[in-house]
Protein backbone atom coordinates (compact mmCIF):
# COMPACT_ATOMS: atom_id res chain seq x y z
CA UNK A 1 0.00 0.00 0.00
CA UNK A 2 2.72 2.87 1.04
CA UNK A 3 4.93 1.69 -2.22
CA UNK A 4 1.48 2.32 -4.52
CA UNK A 5 0.84 5.82 -2.19
CA UNK A 6 4.08 6.95 -3.43
CA UNK A 7 3.57 6.00 -6.86
CA UNK A 8 0.55 7.91 -6.98
CA UNK A 9 2.05 10.57 -5.68
CA UNK A 10 4.64 10.88 -8.32
CA UNK A 11 2.06 10.35 -10.74
CA UNK A 12 0.06 13.12 -9.88
CA UNK A 13 2.73 15.34 -10.17
CA UNK A 14 4.61 13.62 -12.84
CA UNK A 15 3.94 16.75 -15.65
CA UNK A 16 5.13 19.32 -13.41
CA UNK A 17 8.22 20.97 -14.73
CA UNK A 18 11.23 20.76 -12.27
CA UNK A 19 11.64 24.79 -12.41
CA UNK A 20 8.34 25.26 -10.41
CA UNK A 21 8.08 26.94 -7.25
CA UNK A 22 6.78 23.72 -5.33
CA UNK A 23 8.54 21.38 -7.49
CA UNK A 24 11.57 20.60 -5.24
CA UNK A 25 9.05 19.93 -1.91
CA UNK A 26 6.99 17.91 -3.91
CA UNK A 27 9.56 15.94 -5.31
CA UNK A 28 11.28 15.41 -1.41
CA UNK A 29 8.31 14.56 -0.12
CA UNK A 30 7.61 11.38 -2.57
CA UNK A 31 11.28 10.80 -1.96
CA UNK A 32 11.03 10.50 2.05
CA UNK A 33 7.33 8.26 0.93
CA UNK A 34 9.76 5.98 -0.90
CA UNK A 35 12.11 5.63 2.16
CA UNK A 36 9.33 4.90 4.45
CA UNK A 37 8.43 2.22 2.25
CA UNK A 38 11.59 0.75 2.06
CA UNK A 39 12.09 0.89 5.87
CA UNK A 40 8.51 -1.17 6.21
CA UNK A 41 9.15 -3.39 3.62
CA UNK A 42 12.62 -4.54 5.03
CA UNK A 43 10.81 -5.01 8.43
CA UNK A 44 8.25 -7.48 7.17
CA UNK A 45 11.05 -8.96 4.44
CA UNK A 46 9.24 -7.90 1.48
CA UNK A 47 12.33 -7.96 -0.69
CA UNK A 48 10.22 -7.37 -3.97
CA UNK A 49 8.49 -4.27 -2.56
CA UNK A 50 12.22 -2.63 -1.59
CA UNK A 51 13.64 -3.53 -5.13
CA UNK A 52 10.74 -1.92 -6.57
CA UNK A 53 11.22 1.24 -4.40
CA UNK A 54 14.51 1.53 -4.56
CA UNK A 55 14.13 1.76 -8.50
CA UNK A 56 11.57 4.13 -8.51
CA UNK A 57 12.91 6.34 -5.98
CA UNK A 58 16.24 6.52 -8.24
CA UNK A 59 13.98 7.30 -11.06
CA UNK A 60 12.18 10.31 -9.25
CA UNK A 61 15.63 11.83 -7.78
CA UNK A 62 17.10 11.70 -11.29
CA UNK A 63 14.65 13.98 -12.18
CA UNK A 64 14.99 16.27 -9.40
CA UNK A 65 18.63 16.40 -10.57
CA UNK A 66 20.11 14.12 -7.70
CA UNK A 67 22.01 11.78 -10.31
CA UNK A 68 24.35 10.49 -7.65
CA UNK A 69 21.77 10.27 -5.47
CA UNK A 70 19.72 8.15 -7.91
CA UNK A 71 22.66 6.06 -9.14
CA UNK A 72 23.16 4.95 -5.44
CA UNK A 73 19.19 4.01 -5.22
CA UNK A 74 19.85 1.84 -8.83
CA UNK A 75 22.87 0.52 -7.23
CA UNK A 76 21.06 -0.40 -3.69
CA UNK A 77 18.40 -2.37 -6.01
CA UNK A 78 20.66 -4.40 -7.56
CA UNK A 79 22.63 -5.20 -4.12
CA UNK A 80 19.51 -6.08 -2.76
CA UNK A 81 19.18 -8.75 -4.88
CA UNK A 82 22.79 -10.08 -5.31
CA UNK A 83 23.30 -9.89 -1.72
CA UNK A 84 26.90 -8.05 -2.35
CA UNK A 85 27.84 -4.46 -0.89
CA UNK A 86 28.44 -2.08 -4.64
CA UNK A 87 27.85 -4.96 -6.97
CA UNK A 88 29.17 -3.32 -9.85
CA UNK A 89 32.05 -2.05 -8.20
CA UNK A 90 33.22 -5.51 -6.70
CA UNK A 91 32.47 -8.69 -7.41
CA UNK A 92 30.08 -7.61 -10.62
CA UNK A 93 27.99 -10.01 -12.77
CA UNK A 94 30.16 -13.07 -11.13
CA UNK A 95 27.32 -12.50 -8.37
CA UNK A 96 24.32 -14.21 -10.02
CA UNK A 97 24.09 -17.54 -10.50
CA UNK A 98 25.41 -19.44 -13.40
CA UNK A 99 22.61 -19.75 -15.82
CA UNK A 100 18.64 -18.54 -16.22
CA UNK A 101 17.17 -21.04 -14.40
CA UNK A 102 19.07 -20.76 -11.35
CA UNK A 103 18.29 -16.71 -11.33
CA UNK A 104 14.76 -17.21 -11.62
CA UNK A 105 14.83 -20.30 -8.79
CA UNK A 106 16.56 -17.46 -6.41
CA UNK A 107 14.97 -14.04 -7.50
CA UNK A 108 12.00 -14.93 -9.03
CA UNK A 109 10.05 -13.20 -12.38
CA UNK A 110 10.14 -9.69 -10.95
CA UNK A 111 13.07 -9.49 -8.72
CA UNK A 112 15.04 -10.53 -11.79
CA UNK A 113 13.13 -7.57 -13.95
CA UNK A 114 14.00 -4.98 -11.47
CA UNK A 115 17.66 -5.74 -11.18
CA UNK A 116 17.93 -6.24 -14.69
CA UNK A 117 16.21 -2.53 -14.87
CA UNK A 118 18.72 -1.55 -11.99
CA UNK A 119 21.69 -2.88 -13.58
CA UNK A 120 20.51 -1.30 -16.96
CA UNK A 121 20.42 2.36 -15.86
CA UNK A 122 23.46 1.99 -14.28
CA UNK A 123 25.18 1.24 -17.80
CA UNK A 124 23.17 3.56 -19.56
CA UNK A 125 23.11 6.92 -17.21
CA UNK A 126 25.97 5.88 -14.79
CA UNK A 127 29.65 8.04 -15.21
CA UNK A 128 31.53 10.42 -13.14
CA UNK A 129 28.23 12.64 -12.79
CA UNK A 130 26.22 9.50 -11.48
CA UNK A 131 27.63 7.44 -9.04
CA UNK A 132 31.05 7.88 -9.55
CA UNK A 133 31.30 4.81 -11.78
CA UNK A 134 33.82 4.10 -14.77
CA UNK A 135 33.28 2.23 -17.54
CA UNK A 136 34.32 -0.55 -16.38
CA UNK A 137 31.51 -0.61 -13.51
CA UNK A 138 28.97 0.40 -16.04
CA UNK A 139 30.34 -2.86 -17.89
CA UNK A 140 29.67 -5.14 -15.22
CA UNK A 141 26.49 -3.46 -14.95
CA UNK A 142 25.27 -4.04 -18.40
CA UNK A 143 26.25 -7.43 -18.07
CA UNK A 144 23.82 -8.30 -14.82
CA UNK A 145 21.49 -6.88 -16.65
CA UNK A 146 21.84 -8.78 -19.95
CA UNK A 147 22.16 -11.58 -17.64
CA UNK A 148 19.05 -11.00 -15.71
CA UNK A 149 16.57 -10.33 -18.99
CA UNK A 150 17.22 -14.10 -19.80
CA UNK A 151 14.99 -15.09 -17.56
CA UNK A 152 12.00 -14.63 -18.72
CA UNK A 153 12.49 -16.51 -21.98
CA UNK A 154 12.89 -20.23 -19.50
CA UNK A 155 9.33 -20.52 -18.91
CA UNK A 156 8.65 -22.71 -22.01
CA UNK A 157 9.11 -26.04 -22.81
CA UNK A 158 11.70 -25.58 -25.75
CA UNK A 159 13.75 -22.50 -24.22
CA UNK A 160 16.62 -21.50 -25.26
CA UNK A 161 19.54 -23.83 -24.04
CA UNK A 162 22.29 -21.58 -25.46
CA UNK A 163 23.25 -17.97 -25.82
CA UNK A 164 23.35 -18.22 -29.50
CA UNK A 165 19.57 -20.00 -29.64
CA UNK A 166 18.11 -16.56 -28.48
CA UNK A 167 18.89 -14.87 -32.18
CA UNK A 168 19.27 -18.32 -34.00
CA UNK A 169 17.55 -18.59 -37.04
CA UNK A 170 15.42 -16.61 -40.24
CA UNK A 171 14.04 -13.10 -38.53
CA UNK A 172 10.35 -13.14 -37.70
CA UNK A 173 8.19 -11.80 -34.69
CA UNK A 174 9.10 -13.48 -31.53
CA UNK A 175 6.51 -15.20 -29.22
CA UNK A 176 3.88 -12.66 -27.83
CA UNK A 177 3.76 -14.52 -24.21
CA UNK A 178 7.30 -14.82 -22.37
CA UNK A 179 6.00 -15.87 -19.19
CA UNK A 180 2.08 -17.01 -18.71
CA UNK A 181 -0.27 -14.61 -17.77
CA UNK A 182 2.57 -12.17 -16.96
CA UNK A 183 2.48 -8.57 -18.55
CA UNK A 184 5.56 -7.99 -19.89
CA UNK A 185 4.07 -4.86 -22.29
CA UNK A 186 3.52 -2.05 -19.81
CA UNK A 187 -0.02 -1.62 -18.68
CA UNK A 188 1.71 -1.09 -15.10
CA UNK A 189 3.78 1.64 -15.97
CA UNK A 190 5.42 1.83 -12.29
CA UNK A 191 6.14 -2.37 -12.47
CA UNK A 192 7.09 -2.39 -16.13
CA UNK A 193 7.71 0.06 -18.33
CA UNK A 194 7.91 -1.28 -21.50
CA UNK A 195 9.31 1.60 -23.96
CA UNK A 196 12.13 2.24 -21.08
CA UNK A 197 12.90 -1.25 -20.78
CA UNK A 198 13.02 -1.59 -24.77
CA UNK A 199 15.75 1.19 -25.06
CA UNK A 200 17.61 0.26 -21.94
CA UNK A 201 17.38 -3.32 -22.92
CA UNK A 202 18.86 -2.11 -26.86
CA UNK A 203 21.63 -0.11 -25.41
CA UNK A 204 22.38 -3.07 -22.70
CA UNK A 205 22.61 -5.35 -25.22
CA UNK A 206 24.61 -2.61 -27.52
CA UNK A 207 27.73 -1.97 -25.07
CA UNK A 208 27.78 -5.64 -24.13
CA UNK A 209 28.51 -6.65 -27.54
CA UNK A 210 31.29 -3.89 -27.90
CA UNK A 211 32.81 -4.85 -25.06
CA UNK A 212 33.73 -8.10 -26.95
CA UNK A 213 31.29 -10.55 -25.20
CA UNK A 214 28.30 -11.24 -28.42
CA UNK A 215 26.77 -14.20 -27.03
CA UNK A 216 26.42 -12.42 -23.26
CA UNK A 217 24.63 -9.58 -25.29
CA UNK A 218 21.91 -11.22 -27.25
CA UNK A 219 19.74 -12.20 -24.49
CA UNK A 220 18.93 -8.68 -24.01
CA UNK A 221 18.91 -7.69 -27.25
CA UNK A 222 15.82 -10.41 -27.48
CA UNK A 223 14.27 -9.04 -25.25
CA UNK A 224 14.38 -5.58 -26.62
CA UNK A 225 13.26 -7.06 -30.05
CA UNK A 226 9.70 -8.75 -28.04
CA UNK A 227 8.90 -5.43 -26.43
CA UNK A 228 9.51 -3.41 -30.05
CA UNK A 229 7.43 -6.27 -31.61
CA UNK A 230 4.91 -6.46 -28.97
CA UNK A 231 4.48 -4.04 -26.61
CA UNK A 232 5.56 -1.10 -28.45
CA UNK A 233 5.05 -2.34 -32.36
CA UNK A 234 7.67 0.16 -33.43
CA UNK A 235 9.18 -0.61 -36.86
CA UNK A 236 12.27 1.40 -36.37
CA UNK A 237 12.75 -0.02 -32.94
CA UNK A 238 12.47 -3.50 -34.01
CA UNK A 239 14.80 -3.29 -37.21
CA UNK A 240 17.70 -1.64 -34.86
CA UNK A 241 17.42 -4.34 -32.82
CA UNK A 242 17.66 -6.88 -35.44
CA UNK A 243 20.59 -5.07 -36.84
CA UNK A 244 22.70 -5.42 -33.54
CA UNK A 245 21.96 -9.12 -33.46
CA UNK A 246 22.78 -10.02 -36.42
CA UNK A 247 26.57 -7.85 -36.40
CA UNK A 248 26.78 -9.92 -32.42
CA UNK A 249 25.91 -12.99 -34.55
CA UNK A 250 28.73 -11.88 -36.89
CA UNK A 251 31.15 -11.19 -34.12
CA UNK A 252 30.24 -14.72 -32.36
CA UNK A 253 31.19 -16.50 -35.70
CA UNK A 254 26.86 -17.48 -36.52
CA UNK A 255 27.37 -16.62 -39.73
CA UNK A 256 24.42 -18.64 -41.10
CA UNK A 257 21.97 -16.42 -38.49
CA UNK A 258 23.70 -13.74 -39.18
CA UNK A 259 23.12 -13.63 -42.74
CA UNK A 260 19.13 -14.78 -42.18
CA UNK A 261 18.74 -11.34 -40.13
CA UNK A 262 20.34 -9.11 -42.89
CA UNK A 263 18.22 -10.95 -45.66
CA UNK A 264 14.88 -10.08 -43.41
CA UNK A 265 15.77 -7.01 -42.75
CA UNK A 266 16.88 -5.86 -46.32
CA UNK A 267 13.38 -7.14 -47.44
CA UNK A 268 11.22 -5.85 -44.77
CA UNK A 269 10.15 -9.50 -43.47
CA UNK A 270 8.68 -9.95 -40.46
CA UNK A 271 7.78 -6.68 -39.17
CA UNK A 272 4.62 -5.68 -36.71
CA UNK A 273 2.20 -4.58 -38.98
CA UNK A 274 -1.50 -3.10 -37.08
CA UNK A 275 -3.16 -3.59 -40.37
CA UNK A 276 -2.47 -7.24 -41.07
CA UNK A 277 -1.88 -8.26 -37.30
CA UNK A 278 1.08 -9.53 -35.34
CA UNK A 279 2.55 -11.26 -38.51
CA UNK A 280 2.37 -8.77 -41.33
CA UNK A 281 5.32 -7.95 -43.57
CA UNK A 282 5.59 -5.10 -45.74
CA UNK A 283 7.41 -6.94 -48.60
CA UNK A 284 7.91 -10.78 -49.43
CA UNK A 285 11.64 -11.83 -48.22
CA UNK A 286 13.89 -12.89 -50.93
CA UNK A 287 14.53 -16.55 -51.84
CA UNK A 288 18.22 -16.82 -49.94
CA UNK A 289 19.53 -20.34 -49.58
CA UNK A 290 21.00 -20.81 -45.88
CA UNK A 291 24.62 -20.52 -45.66
CA UNK A 292 26.66 -23.27 -45.10
CA UNK A 293 29.40 -22.36 -42.59
CA UNK A 294 30.59 -26.00 -43.24
CA UNK A 295 31.47 -25.11 -47.09
CA UNK A 296 34.37 -22.60 -47.83
CA UNK A 297 32.31 -18.76 -48.11
CA UNK A 298 33.50 -18.66 -52.09
CA UNK A 299 31.49 -22.21 -52.67
CA UNK A 300 28.89 -21.74 -55.31
CA UNK A 301 25.71 -22.63 -52.58
CA UNK A 302 27.23 -20.03 -50.07
CA UNK A 303 26.93 -17.25 -53.47
CA UNK A 304 23.57 -16.11 -53.48
CA UNK A 305 23.69 -15.58 -49.55
CA UNK A 306 26.91 -13.57 -49.86
CA UNK A 307 25.77 -11.54 -53.12
CA UNK A 308 22.68 -10.89 -50.73
CA UNK A 309 24.62 -9.25 -47.43
CA UNK A 310 27.33 -7.51 -50.00
CA UNK A 311 24.77 -5.83 -52.48
CA UNK A 312 21.47 -6.31 -52.22
CA UNK A 313 19.46 -3.10 -51.72
CA UNK A 314 16.42 -2.39 -49.43
CA UNK A 315 13.20 -1.18 -50.53
CA UNK A 316 12.44 2.54 -50.50
CA UNK A 317 9.38 2.11 -49.15
CA UNK A 318 11.31 -0.32 -46.15
CA UNK A 319 13.89 2.48 -45.73
CA UNK A 320 11.65 5.16 -44.78
CA UNK A 321 10.09 3.26 -42.10
CA UNK A 322 13.84 2.28 -41.14
CA UNK A 323 15.19 5.64 -41.11
CA UNK A 324 18.30 7.10 -41.61
CA UNK A 325 19.75 5.74 -38.16
CA UNK A 326 18.60 2.44 -39.08
CA UNK A 327 19.94 2.54 -42.53
CA UNK A 328 23.72 2.91 -41.03
CA UNK A 329 23.12 0.26 -38.33
CA UNK A 330 22.57 -2.24 -40.95
CA UNK A 331 25.00 -1.27 -43.20
CA UNK A 332 27.71 -1.64 -40.25
CA UNK A 333 26.08 -4.60 -39.22
CA UNK A 334 26.77 -6.00 -43.06
CA UNK A 335 30.07 -4.94 -43.32
CA UNK A 336 30.43 -6.52 -40.16
CA UNK A 337 29.45 -9.94 -41.64
CA UNK A 338 31.33 -9.36 -44.48
CA UNK A 339 34.78 -8.80 -42.10
CA UNK A 340 33.87 -11.66 -40.19
CA UNK A 341 33.45 -14.18 -43.39
CA UNK A 342 36.73 -12.91 -44.38
CA UNK A 343 38.50 -13.93 -41.46
CA UNK A 344 36.74 -16.77 -41.20
CA UNK A 345 37.83 -18.52 -44.25
CA UNK A 346 41.47 -16.71 -44.01
CA UNK A 347 42.92 -19.94 -41.86
CA UNK A 348 41.90 -22.11 -44.58
CA UNK A 349 44.28 -19.97 -46.94
CA UNK A 350 47.60 -20.99 -44.73
CA UNK A 351 49.77 -23.95 -44.32
CA UNK A 352 48.68 -25.55 -41.18
CA UNK A 353 45.38 -25.05 -39.00
CA UNK A 354 45.74 -22.68 -36.00
CA UNK A 355 44.33 -24.82 -33.25
CA UNK A 356 45.67 -28.65 -34.26
CA UNK A 357 48.83 -27.43 -36.21
CA UNK A 358 48.14 -30.18 -38.46
CA UNK A 359 49.11 -29.65 -42.43
CA UNK A 360 45.99 -28.43 -44.33
CA UNK A 361 45.31 -30.28 -47.57
CA UNK A 362 45.38 -27.99 -50.85
CA UNK A 363 41.78 -28.02 -51.49
CA UNK A 364 41.16 -26.72 -47.57
CA UNK A 365 39.75 -29.87 -46.40
CA UNK A 366 36.48 -29.47 -47.87
CA UNK A 367 37.09 -30.68 -51.48
CA UNK A 368 37.12 -27.45 -53.50
CA UNK A 369 40.88 -25.50 -53.61
CA UNK A 370 41.67 -23.25 -51.60
CA UNK A 371 42.06 -20.60 -54.21
CA UNK A 372 38.49 -19.58 -54.49
CA UNK A 373 38.90 -18.81 -50.54
CA UNK A 374 41.59 -16.70 -51.06
CA UNK A 375 39.29 -14.86 -54.02
CA UNK A 376 36.44 -15.03 -51.63
CA UNK A 377 38.48 -13.24 -48.75
CA UNK A 378 39.75 -10.42 -51.21
CA UNK A 379 36.15 -10.00 -52.75
CA UNK A 380 34.34 -10.23 -49.67
CA UNK A 381 36.92 -7.31 -47.49
CA UNK A 382 36.80 -4.96 -50.79
CA UNK A 383 32.64 -5.16 -50.73
CA UNK A 384 32.75 -4.33 -46.82
CA UNK A 385 35.20 -1.21 -47.80
CA UNK A 386 32.77 -0.08 -50.31
CA UNK A 387 29.69 -0.10 -47.89
CA UNK A 388 31.61 1.57 -45.07
CA UNK A 389 32.73 4.45 -47.49
CA UNK A 390 29.37 4.86 -49.05
CA UNK A 391 28.10 4.91 -45.68
CA UNK A 392 30.79 7.65 -44.39
CA UNK A 393 30.39 9.52 -47.73
CA UNK A 394 26.56 9.46 -47.10
CA UNK A 395 26.52 10.62 -43.86
CA UNK A 396 29.26 13.92 -44.32
CA UNK A 397 27.06 14.69 -47.15
CA UNK A 398 23.89 15.00 -44.54
CA UNK A 399 26.37 16.76 -42.21
CA UNK A 400 27.95 18.98 -44.79
CA UNK A 401 24.28 19.72 -46.14
CA UNK A 402 22.89 20.59 -42.55
CA UNK A 403 26.24 22.67 -42.17
CA UNK A 404 25.86 24.55 -45.64
CA UNK A 405 21.86 25.49 -44.38
CA UNK A 406 23.05 26.80 -41.22
CA UNK A 407 25.75 28.42 -43.22
CA UNK A 408 22.93 29.84 -45.03
CA UNK A 409 20.88 30.87 -42.44
CA UNK A 410 23.61 32.54 -40.57
CA UNK A 411 24.58 34.64 -44.22
CA UNK A 412 21.07 35.54 -44.16
CA UNK A 413 20.61 37.03 -40.60
CA UNK A 414 24.27 38.72 -41.06
CA UNK A 415 22.87 40.43 -43.88
CA UNK A 416 19.36 41.27 -42.03
CA UNK A 417 21.32 43.06 -39.55
CA UNK A 418 23.60 44.93 -42.03
CA UNK A 419 20.55 46.45 -43.18
CA UNK A 420 18.92 47.08 -40.23
CA UNK A 421 21.98 48.33 -38.82
CA UNK A 422 21.91 51.12 -41.68
CA UNK A 423 18.59 52.05 -41.65
CA UNK A 424 19.24 52.33 -37.29
CA UNK A 425 22.07 54.99 -38.90
CA UNK A 426 20.39 56.31 -41.27
CA UNK A 427 18.10 57.33 -38.92
CA UNK A 428 20.12 58.24 -36.46
CA UNK A 429 21.63 60.66 -39.02
CA UNK A 430 18.44 62.28 -39.41
CA UNK A 431 17.76 62.38 -35.79
CA UNK A 432 20.75 64.27 -35.96
CA UNK A 433 20.39 66.64 -38.29
CA UNK A 434 16.61 67.78 -37.00
CA UNK A 435 18.23 67.83 -33.46
CA UNK A 436 21.11 70.52 -35.25
CA UNK A 437 18.39 72.29 -36.87
CA UNK A 438 16.21 72.71 -33.56
CA UNK A 439 19.89 73.51 -31.44
CA UNK A 440 20.30 76.23 -34.14
CA UNK A 441 16.64 77.70 -34.70
CA UNK A 442 16.89 78.12 -30.18
CA UNK A 443 20.05 79.58 -30.24
CA UNK A 444 18.89 82.26 -33.39
CA UNK A 445 15.95 82.93 -31.02
CA UNK A 446 18.20 83.27 -27.71
CA UNK A 447 20.18 85.89 -29.66
CA UNK A 448 17.21 87.98 -31.10
CA UNK A 449 15.74 87.91 -27.35
CA UNK A 450 18.94 88.81 -25.78
CA UNK A 451 19.56 91.87 -28.18
CA UNK A 452 15.91 93.04 -27.78
CA UNK A 453 16.22 93.34 -24.15
CA UNK A 454 19.61 95.04 -24.69
CA UNK A 455 17.82 97.82 -26.43
CA UNK A 456 14.98 97.75 -23.89
CA UNK A 457 17.37 97.37 -21.15
CA UNK A 458 19.32 100.39 -18.99
CA UNK A 459 23.19 100.53 -20.28
CA UNK A 460 23.99 100.65 -17.19
CA UNK A 461 22.36 97.78 -15.82
CA UNK A 462 25.18 95.24 -17.38
CA UNK A 463 22.62 92.34 -17.82
CA UNK A 464 23.85 92.19 -21.89
CA UNK A 465 23.32 88.54 -22.83
CA UNK A 466 26.36 87.84 -25.23
CA UNK A 467 25.68 85.13 -28.18
CA UNK A 468 29.25 84.02 -27.75
CA UNK A 469 27.55 83.13 -24.23
CA UNK A 470 24.73 81.35 -25.83
CA UNK A 471 26.90 79.53 -28.49
CA UNK A 472 29.25 77.67 -25.51
CA UNK A 473 25.52 76.62 -24.44
CA UNK A 474 25.03 75.22 -27.19
CA UNK A 475 27.77 73.65 -28.34
CA UNK A 476 27.79 71.82 -24.76
CA UNK A 477 23.97 70.40 -26.06
CA UNK A 478 25.51 69.33 -29.01
CA UNK A 479 28.25 67.49 -27.49
CA UNK A 480 25.58 65.74 -25.08
CA UNK A 481 23.83 64.65 -27.66
CA UNK A 482 26.90 63.22 -29.60
CA UNK A 483 28.04 61.25 -26.73
CA UNK A 484 24.59 60.13 -26.07
CA UNK A 485 24.41 58.99 -29.53
CA UNK A 486 27.95 57.27 -29.42
CA UNK A 487 27.39 55.49 -26.08
CA UNK A 488 23.77 53.90 -27.95
CA UNK A 489 25.73 52.52 -30.68
CA UNK A 490 28.34 51.28 -28.35
CA UNK A 491 25.46 49.29 -27.03
CA UNK A 492 24.09 48.11 -30.34
CA UNK A 493 27.19 46.63 -31.39
CA UNK A 494 27.59 44.94 -27.97
CA UNK A 495 24.27 42.92 -28.36
CA UNK A 496 24.66 42.51 -32.50
CA UNK A 497 27.47 40.25 -33.01
CA UNK A 498 27.82 38.46 -35.57
CA UNK A 499 27.41 34.57 -34.98
CA UNK A 500 30.48 32.42 -35.87
CA UNK A 501 30.81 30.40 -39.29
CA UNK A 502 30.36 27.21 -39.47
CA UNK A 503 31.79 26.29 -42.90
CA UNK A 504 35.33 26.99 -43.81
CA UNK A 505 38.98 25.54 -43.53
CA UNK A 506 39.50 25.63 -40.01
CA UNK A 507 35.97 24.11 -39.24
CA UNK A 508 35.42 20.47 -38.66
CA UNK A 509 33.29 18.86 -41.09
CA UNK A 510 31.55 17.12 -38.29
CA UNK A 511 31.00 20.19 -36.17
CA UNK A 512 27.02 20.51 -36.85
CA UNK A 513 26.47 16.18 -36.96
CA UNK A 514 23.86 14.96 -34.32
CA UNK A 515 24.65 12.73 -31.86
CA UNK A 516 23.70 9.80 -33.76
CA UNK A 517 25.50 11.37 -37.05
CA UNK A 518 28.71 11.63 -34.96
CA UNK A 519 28.22 7.85 -33.97
CA UNK A 520 27.99 6.49 -37.00
CA UNK A 521 30.84 8.06 -38.97
CA UNK A 522 33.79 7.06 -35.57
CA UNK A 523 31.80 3.88 -35.80
CA UNK A 524 31.92 3.43 -39.62
CA UNK A 525 35.64 4.73 -39.27
CA UNK A 526 36.94 2.37 -37.16
CA UNK A 527 35.06 -0.56 -39.01
CA UNK A 528 37.00 0.76 -41.86
CA UNK A 529 40.36 0.39 -40.01
CA UNK A 530 40.16 -3.33 -39.35
CA UNK A 531 39.07 -4.48 -42.60
CA UNK A 532 42.11 -2.04 -44.31
CA UNK A 533 44.28 -4.07 -41.67
CA UNK A 534 42.33 -7.20 -42.84
CA UNK A 535 43.35 -5.90 -46.55
CA UNK A 536 47.34 -5.75 -45.06
CA UNK A 537 47.41 -1.72 -45.46
CA UNK A 538 48.17 -0.43 -42.17
CA UNK A 539 48.92 3.08 -43.49
CA UNK A 540 45.74 3.25 -44.67
CA UNK A 541 43.65 1.97 -41.29
CA UNK A 542 46.00 4.10 -39.38
CA UNK A 543 45.05 7.06 -41.36
CA UNK A 544 41.24 6.63 -41.21
CA UNK A 545 41.80 6.17 -37.04
CA UNK A 546 43.55 8.89 -36.83
CA UNK A 547 41.07 11.21 -39.26
CA UNK A 548 38.45 9.60 -36.62
CA UNK A 549 40.29 10.10 -33.63
CA UNK A 550 40.97 14.41 -34.33
CA UNK A 551 37.82 15.14 -35.25
CA UNK A 552 36.34 13.76 -32.23
CA UNK A 553 38.33 14.98 -29.82
CA UNK A 554 38.26 18.93 -31.96
CA UNK A 555 34.24 18.10 -30.93
CA UNK A 556 35.19 17.41 -27.34
CA UNK A 557 37.60 19.84 -27.05
CA UNK A 558 36.10 22.59 -28.61
CA UNK A 559 38.40 22.52 -31.28
CA UNK A 560 37.57 23.45 -35.10
CA UNK A 561 34.66 26.30 -34.24
CA UNK A 562 32.14 24.17 -31.98
CA UNK A 563 31.10 21.26 -31.07
CA UNK A 564 28.25 18.72 -32.37
CA UNK A 565 24.49 19.01 -31.85
CA UNK A 566 22.61 16.11 -29.50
Amino acid sequence: TATTTAAAAAADGGGAPPAAPDAAPFLEEVSNRYANTIALAKVVGDCDTVMQSLLERGDVRAREGDLHGAAADWGACLDELSGCYHTVETAGASCLPPDPESCLRKFGLWGCMHGAAAGARLAVYGGSHAGKLNLGHRLEAARCAAALLAVPFVSAMSHPQRAVDFAAGVASIPPSELWEHVDLSGSDLYRFDAGTMCFLATATGEAVAAAGRPLEALPALAFAEHLAAHALRDVAALANVRSLQAAALADAGCLAASADRIAGLIAGAGLPSIATGACGRIASAPVVPGFRQTRPVGAPENKPTVDCVAGAEVQTTVAAMYGPAVGAQLASARARWLLAAASAVEWKSGAADPITAMAIPADGGVGSGGAVDVEARGALLASAEGILRGLIATTTACVAAQAAAEQDRIIIDREKRSAEKSERAAAAAAQAEERAAAVAAAAAAAVEAAVARDKDADATAGTFTTPEATGVRVEATEEEGKGEEAKVDDDQEEEEKDEEDVVGEAKSPWILATSSQIRVLAGAKVQLAGVLRAQHRPKAAFDEAVSAARELEALGGGGGGGGGRG
